[in-house]
């Protein structure tokens, strides 16, 4: 992704349970922990999970109040790590679908390009809604996560072409069977991350 050029990356799924909100979680906690400026970005409108794995009130200000122009980013996003911010869904009453296919999206994305170097976003499953095919559109890039024995062939195949006839670029699938977790695997794992890669070496290099 990132010798593509890519910054803003969408993770989304064919069906619900697949495992987006721990892969996008992971893959915001590997880049921060490469000393990458990240942000985690809960677009899941309908299931929200990001604000309550980085233990903040599920129904706390966010990316659905930037959106309707009750918020600014700075009282949405909040810190987690060193390098990594998260972004929860925002507030119940913001919670309207029909925002995210608006050019506030785009907008928004513009702005958080110019503070983060890699954008990770959390979309709803794609039989649920169209949200994720709407949100593709407007990213850089986009990944597929598949739960092992869960999906039909049928419909990861037809996710793979409507992802893949996106402008974005398509970088794949990934197999998943997610184990079941409260968050706390997360914040064990983006906090181990970012003390390896900030722990100092002998000589006084940082460790590789």
């Amino acid at each position: 992704m990132i010798q593509g050029g890519h910054r803003t990356l969408l993770v989304a799924s064919g069906l619900p349970e697949a495992g987006t909100t721990t892969m996008a979680s992971n893959l915001a906690a590997s880049f921060a922990a490469s000393d990458r400026r990240t942000l985690l970005l809960d677009a899941n409108f309908r299931r929200p999970a990001i604000g309550r794995i980085g233990g903040l009130d599920p129904d706390a200000i966010g990316f659905g109040d930037v959106l309707v122009g009750s918020a600014g980013l700075d009282s949405a996003i909040r810190n987690v790590s060193p390098r990594l911010d998260i972004c929860p869904v925002g507030t119940p009453a913001a919670r309207i679908v029909e925002r995210l296919g608006t050019a506030r999206v785009d907008e928004v994305l513009r702005e958080l390009k110019e503070r983060y170097d890699v954008i990770v976003i959390d979309a709803p499953p794609s039989v649920v809604a169209g949200d994720a095919l709407v949100l593709a559109a407007k990213v850089d890039a986009t990944m597929m996560v598949v739960r092992a024995f869960q999906e039909q062939r049928g419909l990861v195949s037809r996710m793979v072409h409507q992802l893949s006839d996106m402008p974005s670029a398509f970088l794949g699938i990934v197999l998943n069977r997610p184990r079941m977790t409260a968050g706390g695997y997360f914040r064990k794992n983006y906090e181990a991350m970012a003390k390896y890669s900030t722990a100092p070496a002998a000589g006084g290099s940082t460790a590789a």
